[in-house]
């Protein structure tokens, strides 16, 4: 029997992938999403959040997990460090993370099953990928045990308010999950897990579907730029929730 997963937004209804197919479909996304990164891609920006989160925490000569690293985008721009581990679903993406930060260790693994044999982290990073856990509860729990006391955790995932009311977001695609945390959700799991959410915040705003076709008016915001600068309005749209990912940084009790 077919396990069933049920999802807000975009599908009602969606079949939990097997590991294979979850995997050919990250190998896939990665390939087409996080081969080639632009300055002024999501991704990018995404990135660059994550770098002054990392910055701000001023830890120097540190162990750093990252869980879902990809193609090993962000691991390339993380200075300085004592180690890093990546694990990712994706054996391609892990080629090119192997190719472009030759020094770090990667591992393929499913997180959840993954064992560390008594390694600890000062850093746990995980970008745009705990929407994809099946179990994420059971994911931020690992995570917390896996950071060393007072250790700190740098979270993204997408801003189900914002993604459901964005024109280029379709349907899950075959081996995709898809379970969007709204911002209590999210800070509910984190708390649940042992964490001290230190900061959270939205960045990017987007959506052109919905009250935010409105909102992000190109005619309207053009207005808006004679009075207001784009920045300073982009950042209130921001404060107000409407970013379309969340970062949030958190401490182990």
């Amino acid at each position: 029997m077919k396990q069933v997963l049920r999802v807000k937004h975009i599908s009602k209804i969606q079949v939990v992938p097997t590991q294979e197919q979850a995997r050919k479909y990250w190998d896939r996304w990665n390939a087409e999403c996080r081969g080639n990164i632009c300055e002024d891609s999501a991704t990018a920006h995404l990135g660059f959040a994550v770098l002054q989160e990392t910055r701000k925490l001023q830890l120097d000569n540190i162990d750093i997990l990252e869980v879902g690293c990809g193609t090993g985008w962000l691991a390339a721009q993380i200075r300085p460090r004592r180690s890093y581990v990546g694990l990712d679903l994706s054996p391609a993406a892990l080629e090119a993370a192997k190719r472009r930060v030759p020094e770090a260790h990667f591992e393929v693994a499913d997180f959840l099953t993954w064992q560390p044999y008594g390694q600890t982290f000062d850093l746990a990073i995980i970008v745009d990928a705990i929407a994809y856990f099946q179990d994420q509860s059971s994911a931020l729990k690992k995570m917390a045990s896996l950071l060393r006391p007072g250790g700190r955790l740098i979270l993204t995932s997408v801003n189900p308010t914002v993604y459901s009311r964005m024109r280029s977001v379709g349907p899950p695609a075959a081996g995709q999950i898809r379970n969007w945390l709204s911002a209590a959700k999210l800070k509910s799991l984190l708390i649940g897990a042992g964490f001290n959410v230190l900061s959270f915040y939205s960045i990017l705003p987007e959506g052109d579907l919905g009250f935010l076709r409105w909102i992000n008016s190109r005619k309207l915001n053009s207005a808006a730029s004679v009075l207001v600068p784009k920045r300073v309005l982009e950042r209130f749209k921001e404060c107000l929730g409407l970013g379309q990912y969340f970062v949030a940084v958190a401490r182990r009790s």
